[in-house]
């Protein structure tokens, strides 16, 4: 995915928006901690292998959702996101 198709401006609305609401719990404390120092190049790189992600669910979609392999790529997902975010 081409993240260059999305409008900065709404993302730094959405960013805003989120620190507005949940800049004060431990969650977004903890999200905040994990990504301060990183660079253009690894965000993009994360924002990268998340779409790669997301991406492979479209593969799935005639499964049912409590498949082994479905859940597997939930695991994988759910793993990603407490370990980047």
């Amino acid at each position: 995915m081409d993240f260059t198709a999305f409008d900065t401006q709404k993302i730094k609305k959405y960013t805003e928006q989120a620190k507005k609401e949940w800049g004060e719990t431990p969650e977004y404390k903890e999200f905040e901690e994990k990504t301060a120092h990183k660079t253009e190049k690894e965000v993009k790189d994360m924002s990268s292998q998340l779409m790669d992600i997301v991406a492979a669910f479209g593969g799935m979609q005639g499964k049912d959702p409590a498949d082994s392999e479905v859940q597997a790529q939930v695991k994988k997902l759910q793993e990603f996101i407490t370990e980047h975010y």
